[in-house]
C-alpha cells in the first residue's frame, strides 16, 4: 500500500479531512508497460510500420486498448472475496475439495497350509506422522503354500469436528470451514458438505441441525442450515426484506459446531517400501508396492475457473480453432431436422504425414555437424561439414564415400581464414554455393561481403541475424527464381522472400518482401524442445525442414505468420455401408461453402484467413483372413465388410460412434480389434492394409484435419479343420 503525499507543503499538522487517500498498487501491468510492450512487438509483427510517435494513428489505437485493458484488470483486482466467491456460486462453479490417495499394497504372512483371505475394507495405517489410514478396495486371497499378494488400498478421509464460531443472534449468519469436506462422486447418504453442525445455546446441550437445500418456505422456527458449496460456509436463515424469518436463529451466545470429513491431499506422500501396520490383524506384514495417486490438494478458486469451461453464452467471435468448429456446427442453415455440416475441423498447424527421415540426414551423417549443404531442388548430394572437414552423402538413400571428400567441398579462403563455417546454402545441385562465416558471405570464386550488405532488411530486425548465425536455410517459392531464406539463431529465426537469379556471375540476391522475425517454436510447430533453440542446421527437402541437433534429425512444416485456418468439412450424407466409400458423397458442393462462409465472415478476427474445404482423404483397402464360428461364408463375409465399412466410416465410425477420429493414422491393430467385437468371427489370422495411400501392410498415414476412406474390402473365410 502506498500514500500520496500532501498536494501542498503546510507549516502544521493536516487536518483530519485532508489525510492522504491510500491508492492500492493492485497491478504493475499499468498503461504505459503495455503501450512500450506493443511498440517493442511492432518490428518483428510489422517491419514496415516505422512511425512509433505518439502522433501515429496506430499508436493512439495501441494507447486507447491499453488504456481499456487497464481499466479491466484495476476492476478485476478490486474485486472483494466475497464477490468473487458469489460469481462462482451464479456460475455454478464450486472449488473441488482435497482428494484421496490411492496405494497398491504388498501383503505378506507368515507361510501356512491353508488359504489366507485377507478382506475387503481392512485398514493399515502409516508408521511415520502424519498417521494416515488405508483401506482395502477389494478382498486378497493370499493360497496356501505363497508369502504374499497385492491389493489396491484408497485413503480412508479424517474425521474433523471444527468449532465455527459464537452466534451474535442476528439473521443470515455465515460461518466458514478451514478446509472442504471431501465427498464421493459415488451417492452418500447426506448430500455434500459437513456430516453435522451443532448449535450449543450457553447453558443448554448441543443440538443437530438439519440441512436444507434452501430457505424459501422454511418456517420461521425451522433448525436449518444451508450449505454454500461455491464459499465452503455454513449459513442460517435469512430475514427477507418483507420481514419474513426463513428459518430458525442461532441464539446470541451458541457455540457452532461442524462435523466433516477432510483428505490430506498430496503433501507427506507415501513412497515405494514403506511400512504399514493393520491394526485388527496379526501375522501380516504391509508395504507399499506402488503410489497410484498421491491425492489431490483442495481448489483455489483460480484452479476451479481454470478447470470449469466457462461457456456461459454461444461463442460470437471466432478467437480459437474450437471457436470456428462450435460456431459452423450452431449457425450454419439447416436442411430439414439435421444439420448440413455432420463433421467440421479448424487446423491451425501443419505438421507433416510422414515422419521418415532419409538416412543421409539421419542415422548415417555425423552426431554433430556445423553446417549442412543440401541444394533446394533437385539434391543428389548431402555434404555435412563439422568444423571446415566435409563428408559426402547420397542423397535420399546412399553410403558414406570412402577416401577424402571431393576437392570441390572444401569452403572458400574467406572461411577457412576465419576458422569458422556457420552455413552453406546452394539453389541447385549443378549451381553456385553461398558460404556463411561471422559477419560475412560469399558465392563460390568472388570476393565476400558483409551479410548486412546483401540481406539490408534482416539488421532492421530486433535479433542480430547479420553475424554469427546458427543455420541458414533455402526453401523454393511458387515462381521461378523465387526463393524463402531462413536465418536461424537461438530460439527465433527470420524468414525472407527473395529472388535469386544463378545464371550470372556471381548470382545476384534481390529482395522481394519484407522479414519477418518468428519463434522457431511457432514457426515449424511440432518440433521436440531439444531442436527448438540453437539448432546445428536446417535443410528442406519435398516442402519439409529437417531440423538438426546434435545426433537428432527432426521433420517439421514452416507455418509462416498469417496463414489461413484450414476449414475441413464433411457434408451429411446416407450412410452406406454396402460398397467402397465414394469421395464425392463427402465433399462440400460449392452453395454449402458459401453459406459457411457467410457464417464465418462476421466472426472471424481480423487478420485470421479461412481456406474452406473437403478434408483430405486418405483411401486405403483391407485384406483380412478370419476363421468363424458356425455361420456360413457368405454370411460371415457381409458380416464383415459392413462392421468394417461401419467402423472407418468418416461420420458414424470410431470408437465412439462419431466418426473416425480427425488426423488419427489407420493401424492394422485398429482392424484386429474392430473384429474382435464381432460376434460371426471366432479369430482373425491375418490383416493387411492396401491401396494408394497404404505406405506399408500396416499403417496408413493420415494427416492433420484428414479422415480414411475405406476401399475395397476383400476377405477370405477359412474354415476349421
Amino acid at each position: 500500500m502506498s500514500t500520496l503525499p500532501p498536494p501542498f507543503p503546510t507549516a502544521g499538522p493536516p487536518a483530519p479531512s485532508a489525510d492522504p487517500v491510500p491508492v492500492p498498487d493492485l497491478d504493475d501491468l499499468s498503461f504505459q508497460p503495455l503501450v512500450d510492450a506493443a511498440k517493442r512487438a511492432l518490428p518483428g509483427r510489422a517491419p514496415a510500420w516505422t512511425d512509433h510517435n505518439v502522433s501515429d494513428p496506430g499508436v493512439t489505437l495501441l494507447e486507447a486498448c491499453a488504456a481499456r485493458v487497464d481499466t479491466l484488470l484495476y476492476r478485476v483486482n478490486r474485486m472483494t472475496p466475497r464477490q468473487r466467491t458469489a460469481l462462482l456460486r451464479l456460475m455454478g462453479v464450486a472449488p473441488a475439495p482435497a482428494c484421496p490417495a490411492r496405494l497398491r499394497l504388498r501383503v505378506a504372512c507368515d507361510t501356512s497350509d491353508s488359504d489366507l483371505t485377507v478382506a475387503a475394507g481392512t485398514i493399515a495405517v502409516s508408521v511415520r506422522g502424519p498417521r494416515v489410514r488405508f483401506r482395502t478396495v477389494a478382498p486378497l486371497l493370499i493360497p496356501a503354500g505363497q508369502d504374499e499378494g497385492t491389493v489396491e488400498a484408497v485413503e480412508v478421509p479424517e474425521s474433523v469436528r471444527e468449532p465455527l464460531g459464537v452466534s451474535d443472534g442476528t439473521s443470515g449468519q455465515r460461518f466458514p470451514l478451514t478446509r472442504r469436506p471431501w465427498q464421493p462422486d459415488a451417492p452418500a447418504p447426506h448430500g455434500p458438505g459437513p456430516d453435522t453442525v451443532t448449535v450449543r445455546p450457553p447453558g443448554e446441550g448441543a443440538t443437530t441441525w438439519r440441512p436444507v437445500p434452501t430457505f424459501g418456505g422454511l418456517p420461521a422456527g425451522d433448525k436449518g442450515y444451508w450449505w454454500d458449496e461455491a464459499a465452503a460456509e455454513v449459513a442460517f436463515g435469512p430475514l427477507v426484506p418483507s420481514g419474513r424469518q426463513h428459518g430458525a436463529i442461532p441464539p446470541r451466545g451458541a457455540r457452532i459446531h461442524a462435523t466433516y470429513q477432510v483428505c490430506r491431499g498430496s503433501s507427506d506422500a507415501l513412497t515405494a517400501g514403506e511400512e504399514l501396520e493393520v491394526p485388527e490383524s496379526t501375522g501380516l506384514t504391509v508395504t507399499v508396492l506402488e503410489t497410484i495417486s498421491t491425492g489431490l490438494d483442495a481448489e483455489s478458486w483460480q484452479q476451479a475457473l481454470d478447470r470449469t469451461a466457462l461457456d456461459l453464452v454461444p461463442p460470437r467471435r471466432g478467437v480459437t480453432a474450437r471457436d470456428y468448429e462450435r460456431i459452423i456446427l450452431r449457425a450454419v442453415p439447416m436442411t430439414g431436422a439435421e444439420p448440413e455440416a455432420a463433421r467440421c475441423r479448424v487446423v491451425a498447424e501443419r505438421r507433416p504425414t510422414r515422419l521418415e527421415v532419409p538416412p543421409a540426414l539421419g542415422d548415417r551423417r555425423p552426431a554433430h555437424v556445423d553446417a549442412c549443404l543440401l541444394a533446394a531442388c533437385d539434391p543428389t548430394v548431402t555434404v555435412h561439414y563439422v568444423g571446415l572437414e566435409p563428408t559426402r552423402l547420397t542423397f535420399p538413400a546412399g553410403e558414406p564415400v570412402t577416401g577424402t571428400a571431393h576437392e570441390d567441398d572444401t569452403p572458400p579462403e574467406f572461411v577457412r581464414l576465419g576458422g569458422r563455417l556457420d552455413a552453406v546454402v546452394r539453389t541447385a545441385q549443378d549451381r553456385p554455393r553461398l558460404w556463411f562465416s561471422k559477419n560475412q558471405c560469399g558465392w563460390d570464386g568472388a570476393q565476400a561481403t558483409p551479410i548486412s550488405a546483401v540481406f539490408p532488411s534482416i539488421s532492421r530486425s530486433p535479433v542480430d541475424f547479420t553475424e554469427n548465425v546458427d543455420a541458414v536455410s533455402l526453401l523454393p517459392g511458387a515462381a521461378a527464381g523465387a526463393y524463402e531464406f531462413f536465418f536461424f539463431k537461438g530460439e527465433r529465426f527470420c524468414h525472407l522472400p527473395v529472388t535469386v537469379d544463378d545464371t550470372t556471375d556471381p548470382p545476384t540476391i534481390t529482395p522481394a518482401g519484407g522479414a519477418v522475425v518468428s519463434l522457431v517454436a511457432a514457426g515449424f510447430p511440432g518440433l521436440p524442445s531439444a531442436t527448438q533453440e540453437s539448432v546445428d542446421a536446417v535443410v528442406f527437402h519435398d516442402g519439409t525442414g529437417y531440423v538438426l541437433k546434435g545426433a537428432v534429425t527432426a521433420p517439421a512444416l514452416w507455418r509462416p505468420e498469417g496463414a489461413p485456418l484450414q476449414v475441413s468439412l464433411v457434408p451429411r450424407a446416407v450412410v452406406d455401408l454396402r460398397g467402397p466409400a465414394v469421395e464425392e458423397t463427402f465433399t462440400p458442393t460449392g452453395p454449402f461453402l458459401e453459406r459457411v462462409r457467410d457464417a464465418l465472415e462476421p466472426v472471424r478476427l481480423l487478420g485470421d484467413r479461412l481456406c474452406l474445404g473437403p478434408p483430405p482423404y486418405r483411401r486405403f483397402g483391407i485384406e483380412a483372413t478370419i476363421q468363424p464360428w458356425a455361420d456360413t461364408a457368405h454370411d460371415v463375409r457381409r458380416a464383415v465388410e459392413t462392421h468394417l465399412r461401419r467402423h472407418f466410416h468418416p461420420t458414424v465410425g470410431g470408437p465412439q460412434r462419431q466418426g473416425w477420429p480427425w488426423g488419427r493414422d489407420v493401424h492394422a491393430g485398429d482392424v484386429y480389434s474392430a473384429l474382435e467385437t464381432l460376434p460371426q468371427v471366432r479369430q482373425t489370422l491375418t490383416v493387411a492394409l492396401t491401396g494408394r495411400d497404404a505406405t506399408s501392410p500396416v499403417l496408413v498415414a493420415v494427416p492433420d484435419g484428414g479422415l480414411p476412406l475405406l476401399g475395397a474390402v476383400q476377405v477370405t473365410v477359412q474354415e476349421q479343420a
